[in-house]
């Protein structure tokens, strides 16, 4: 069960370090994202204003609690609930096209609603995973291990964020050879 934990919860760190690197490099497009969103379009401006503080501030705050031995559990079940409360915001949103997420690139057609969905749900699903591996097990792995599972698991954590660019193009050819 250490090894689940190590693996996911490298997961669920490289995700909220790219997402909150997003943020803090290209804050124009953060912000312009996360405002256009139904639920804090609707908010007066001082609160949506707060929403562009809070998210980044909330993903470093759990980044460091899972960082944190004595915090692992707590931090990655944290992270849980942050991104399941952020695939909410998605699936509460009247736009069937977003032009981008908030959380990571954008991309100038847009991407579906949906599929920014599914990519969230596979998030979600590997910080349970590791909520539910860290109430089970107390590891005590180093930083040569963490390193390992870090490098092991950084192309998936890629290729998850940029699933809502690369799954309408992956069905697209499979739909051309289907023909």
């Amino acid at each position: 069960m250490a090894s689940v934990l190590l693996l996911t919860a490298s997961f669920v760190v490289e995700t909220l370090l790219a997402s909150l690197a997003y943020k803090l490099f290209r804050w124009g497009e953060f912000v312009a994202a996360a405002e256009a969103y139904t639920l804090v379009s609707w908010l007066p401006v001082k609160l949506r204003h707060g929403v562009r503080v809070l998210v980044p501030c909330t993903e470093a705050a759990v980044l460091a609690a899972i960082l944190l031995p004595r915090t692992r559990e707590a931090g990655v079940f944290a992270a849980a609930l942050l991104l399941l409360v952020l695939t909410a915001a998605v699936a509460l949103d009247r736009r069937p096209t977003l032009l981008g997420c908030g959380c990571w690139g954008s991309a100038p057609a847009g991407v579906q609603r949906g599929d920014l969905i599914l990519r969230n749900t596979v998030l979600v699903a590997v910080a349970a995973v590791a909520a539910a591996a860290a109430a089970m097990t107390t590891p005590a792995f180093g930083t040569l291990a963490g390193a390992q599972a870090a490098c092991l698991v950084a192309p998936f954590v890629l290729l998850t964020l940029e699933l809502p660019t690369l799954l309408p193009v992956a069905l697209h050819e499979f739909s051309m050879r289907e023909a």
